[in-house]
């Protein structure tokens, strides 16, 4: 059996995951939601896993209305793992900051400024637990916009 776990974050992060069984195919989707969700694998099967980072939060200028820096997008990492039934996916789905604060799952703060764009969380996933060494991929999130003008 073969399965396909896609993790997609331009804003924020999305989970897609599709179970192929001869021809039938399944799908299931986990999105942002702030906290771990969790994948259980229902038999032994080999899963392509892909994951994207979440958008960094445009930089701007509160003072004078100008506009930063463009945040970046998140990377893009897939991979192939086997999992046998049982083994549980824990999964962090990036999030995309709130001005300077970080987004969801690592998203770093906007510098000194508060017109300094944050940057966006990382999406990853963990086999058989939730501790950073559990990480078996990880998709960094994109880096927050600069300040424009002299703020």
């Amino acid at each position: 059996m073969k399965k396909t776990l896609q993790m997609a974050a331009m804003l924020l992060g999305t989970l897609l995951v599709s179970k192929t069984a001869s021809s039938q195919v399944t799908t299931q989707t986990l999105s942002f939601t702030g906290s771990a969700q969790s994948f259980t694998a229902p038999s032994c099967l080999q899963a392509t896993l892909t994951c994207y980072g979440a958008k960094g939060v445009d930089g701007a200028n509160a003072g004078s209305g100008a506009i930063g820096g463009i945040g970046g997008l998140g990377a893009m990492i897939q991979g192939v793992v086997s999992l046998t039934a049982g083994q549980v996916l824990n999964v962090y789905v990036g999030g995309a900051g709130s001005g300077s604060t970080g987004g969801f799952n690592g998203g770093g703060n906007g510098g000194n400024s508060v017109n300094a764009g944050a940057g966006g969380g990382a999406t990853d996933i963990r086999l058989n637990g939730s501790a950073l060494v559990d990480r078996i991929m990880v998709a960094g999130g994109g880096g927050g916009g600069g300040t424009a003008g002299c703020a």
